[in-house]
């Protein structure tokens, strides 16, 4: 009867190595660990996704909309102002000549 075959985990691969350059697996590994320990790779380590936002930069944006909207209702009550301002002058105008012509008719 054959031998059972040996457990994958038991069986480690030789390294490759390549003639054409004389580099093996191992001085792969060691120079990319040079590489991290000198933080060239560190840029790998970072989190993915979203990056987390300062409540600082939060806060600012809803001061600076809060800002924009009170400058705009600004705006809109010096129109209402200038327009009533207005119209007061002319109706002030309108009774005045209205006063003078009905003084001097009588």
């Amino acid at each position: 009867m054959p031998s059972k075959p040996p457990h994958w985990s038991t069986i480690r691969p030789a390294p490759v190595v390549h003639f054409s350059i004389g580099l093996d697996n191992t001085s792969h590994l060691t120079y990319w660990r040079k590489q991290w320990r000198d933080g060239a790779l560190k840029e790998l380590g970072r989190t993915r996704g979203r990056k987390q936002t300062d409540k600082r930069d939060a806060e600012i944006a809803s001061l600076t909309r809060r800002a924009e909207r009170a400058e705009a209702e600004l705006e809109k009550a010096r129109k209402v102002i200038e327009i009533q301002g207005n119209l007061s002058a002319l109706l002030e105008q309108m009774l005045g000549t209205e006063g003078e012509s009905r003084s001097t008719g009588r």
